[in-house]
């Protein structure tokens, strides 16, 4: 609400005031009555708010070639190039152009006035700057900088814009505010002392069709020392296009360290693709490069695009005191639909020695990232950092293949959290090796989603052996990744009525308490250890004077993915273990060891808002019976009840009214002759 509240005071800052004069440019020369350099000089004699005018008569675009600096403007004008006739805000460009000379620190234009704007003119060919902002309230919009009058191609050689001032909007909330940036140093520089500035609706790198990159010589957009900076906006135009530079996408930095409340906003840009976000103009450093703490990335329904960049999607630096960021809600490494990789060369996120940060949030409310394609998924160097809620390799429905070229989350940091109960669980699946590496200490790894990763395991406490399983040893007195956290046994798996009854035992330090977690699976890891599809439920268990803890639980059928059972141990301070040997369900029956009777498809959307398909197909006609249940095992919806030819159907189960979070639709066919087999698949319900 707080955003909301800020955005509409800086709409009422930037309104249009009303005229005191109005000058207006008539020809292109350099200077004299009427030029633009005339009407500057007219701005400034006598207190504004004034207009400058163009109604220069000819047709097309119209170059004023400024031969040296004009004057700083001292009182407050609106200059607007709209006004020139034939100007089409909905195409075509602006039809004033601003050439300057590309001498050495030369400055096109400058305002120290209050409630200034500048509005449809294209500048280029300078030596420093095109605009220097130092005044409050002023707004900038359908403007091109460092390109040609066509916006197809570079023809600069300085800096876009300096903001210096506070409320200052730099583009718009419609197409037609929009403001093209393209083949310059970098595009935007936003410095102390400014504050409270909103920068959305831009294209920073790129022509003005935004699928051609017209590279930055430094980053897009520099922010140093300023303070609370919102880069995007919640509104459908609102994000940038943030491509093409040979350092960062945006860089953020101040010294000392903003306070809690100060840092940067980013909202719906689209970092390192084109317009469409399906295809990369990368930057060729990281996309988001933090060296200030309390930034927010992204928001429940304002995620970001941050893909196709040559190295991480969002770096952050401890080492220059980035902390406490929050990163939720958006795409890292995949295209803006979700449905491809178009990864960073190097990590989604890497957090290099920096502390707190919070990526994610729930699996039921969409404040989860999608990461994938990339080398891995997150890296983390720093301590306390919590990660939850999010799908890394793959979509939330589990269905699709976006694994990255390695693992899911590379652990160098000490207290990690990975997932947690409820909906705080990630889903890792369909990673190039492994789903998670630990090599540091104190790591709770708990109820998420991991399974189909290749080559390696779902978790992989790291020692001396660098990959593969880790085997128990006598009373767990060894060192390594999580402390080489024992993982406890399966010894017997049965069905007891409409449940399943998992037997084992628990070897660890003697006199001591554990927090176990059970999980189903439909196929088990290659290595023989398996993964943790479906977590189904968490027991403790305390060992005796000789390290020895046994259990017997038991979980209802409806919550079971596959037929495959594996645990994980965690003690008291977080240290997780790997996951078990697989332990499959030993009392099959002839029906549910034969071929499959049908194809139960994974729900699509998941998570959904307002409905979500559920598609099977039949081998033969069969007795069909289709129920959604919540985690509870209560029933939410009784969705088929019926016999059904052989072949594909799809059902749609309108969810606008079933409260938020994760159900199991149940699906049971029954065939002529008595055969029956039952498959389960889960989706995630948000509002």
């Amino acid at each position: 609400m707080r955003f909301f509240r800020a955005t509409l005071a800086l709409w009422m800052l930037v309104a249009s005031p009303v005229w005191a004069s109005t000058f207006t440019v008539t020809n292109t020369l350099n200077a004299g009555t009427n030029s633009f350099r005339w009407a500057i000089d007219q701005v400034n004699l006598t207190p504004g708010p004034h207009r400058i005018a163009f109604n220069i008569p000819a047709p097309g675009i119209q170059t004023i070639h400024l031969l040296t600096d004009v004057a700083s403007i001292s009182n407050t004008v609106a200059i607007d190039g709209s006004t020139q006739p034939g100007y089409n805000q909905n195409g075509g460009g602006p039809l004033i152009e601003i050439a300057g000379f590309p001498a050495a620190n030369s400055l096109l234009l400058k305002t120290t006035a209050t409630h200034s704007s500048v509005k449809a003119i294209t500048f280029n060919r300078w030596g420093d700057a095109a605009l220097n902002i130092s005044a409050d309230a002023c707004s900038l919009s359908g403007c091109w900088f460092g390109l040609n009058n066509t916006g197809t191609a570079a023809d600069s050689e300085g800096y876009g814009v300096y903001v210096f001032g506070k409320h200052c909007l730099i583009g718009g909330h419609a197409p037609a505010t929009r403001n093209v940036f393209g083949g310059m140093g970098s595009g935007i520089m936003i410095l102390s002392p400014a504050a409270d500035d909103t920068v959305c609706g831009n294209y920073v790198g790129t022509d003005v069709t935004g699928s051609v990159g017209i590279p930055m010589t430094v980053d897009c957009i520099e922010i140093s020392n300023a303070k609370r900076i919102v880069i995007g906006g919640p509104g459908a135009y609102d994000g940038n296009l943030i491509s093409a530079s040979a350092q960062a996408g945006v860089e953020v930095y101040s010294n000392p360290p903003v306070t809690n409340g100060d840092g940067v906003r980013f909202y719906r840009n689209f970092i390192g693709t084109d317009a469409s976000g399906q295809r990369a103009i990368p930057n060729l450093g990281d996309g988001i490069r933090l060296d200030q703490p309390y930034n927010i990335i992204g928001d429940i329904g304002m995620g970001n695009v941050i893909s196709g960049n040559h190295q991480s999607g969002i770096y952050i630096d401890g080492t220059q005191n980035s902390h406490d960021n929050y990163i939720a809600g958006n795409k890292i490494g995949v295209s803006a639909d979700g449905t491809i990789p178009v990864g960073n060369f190097y990590e989604g996120i890497y957090i290099d020695t920096s502390n707190n940060n919070f990526i994610g949030g729930s699996l039921a409310d969409g404040s989860g990232n999608l990461i994938g394609g990339n080398q891995d998924g997150i890296y983390v160097t720093g301590t306390n950092n919590i990660i939850q809620g999010n799908a890394i390799g793959t979509s939330f429905n589990g269905a699709l293949d976006l694994g990255h070229r390695q693992v899911g989350l590379s652990l160098y940091g000490d207290n990690t959290t990975v997932g947690g109960l409820g909906n705080l669980g990630n889903i890792i699946a369909k990673n190039q090796y492994g789903g998670i590496r630990v090599h540091s200490l104190e790591n709770p790894i708990r109820a998420n989603s991991i399974f189909d990763n290749h080559l390696e395991l779902g978790i992989d406490l790291m020692d001396a052996m660098p990959f593969g399983v880790t085997l128990n040893d006598s009373l767990d007195g060894d060192s390594g990744g999580n402390y080489l956290q024992n993982f406890p046994v399966i010894t017997a798996v049965s069905r007891v009525g409409a449940q399943v009854r998992l037997q084992g035992r628990y070897s660890s330090e003697p006199n001591s308490s554990y927090t176990l977690d059970f999980y189903s699976n439909r196929q088990c890891n290659a290595l023989g250890n398996g993964e943790g599809e479906s977590w189904l439920g968490a027991v403790g268990v305390s060992t005796n004077a000789s390290g020895l803890g046994t259990f017997d639980v038991s979980y209802n059928l409806i919550a079971v993915v596959g037929n495959i059972f594996t645990c994980t141990a965690t003690d008291f301070i977080g240290d997780t273990s790997e996951f078990s040997p697989c332990a499959p369900l030993a009392s099959l029956t002839a029906a549910d060891a034969g071929p499959p009777r049908f194809g139960f498809e994974a729900p699509l959307p998941s998570p959904a808002r307002r409905s979500t398909s559920l598609t099977f197909t039949l081998v033969e006609p069969s007795r069909v019976s289709l129920v959604a249940y919540d985690v509870s095992g209560r029933v939410a919806a009784h969705l088929v009840e019926d016999r059904l030819d052989a072949g594909p159907h799809t059902f749609a189960w309108n969810v606008a009214r079933t409260p938020a979070g994760v159900y199991f639709c149940r699906l049971r066919a029954e065939t002529e002759s008595g055969a029956a087999e039952t498959v389960t698949r889960s989706v995630i319900v948000i509002h």
